[in-house]
């Protein structure tokens, strides 16, 4: 047998106040994390992208720069998750046997 789904008149009226109650804080906790990134300058969103350098793995010769490591992983038929472990150094800095790095990155 099915369970009965509950419905608006069989909650207590009080529980509509504790949904309230509750909303406020996490939007208040959001604002918090809102207010930390623009004072640490993190960019937010889709400005996250970071151009990603792909480089032959024997001769380390650059062969590409891609605007971000989803594109590269597009164009390159990789998935774009391995792209970034490899440009952040796991493992060995490659994925399907190219080495990656980001542009921004010294050394």
């Amino acid at each position: 047998m099915s369970k009965k789904r509950p419905m608006p008149e069989d909650f207590p009226e009080h529980a509509h106040d504790n949904c309230v109650d509750l909303t406020k804080r996490y939007s208040a906790s959001f604002q918090t994390v809102r207010r930390w990134r623009d004072e640490l300058g993190m960019p937010q969103g889709m400005n996250r992208k970071r151009r990603v350098q792909q480089y032959d793995r024997t001769t380390g010769q650059l062969l590409a720069e891609y605007e971000s490591t989803r594109e590269a992983g597009r164009r390159c038929y990789i998935s774009a998750v391995a792209i970034s472990a490899a440009a952040r150094g796991f493992p060995k800095r490659t994925a399907a046997g190219y080495r990656w790095r980001y542009a921004d990155e010294k050394g």
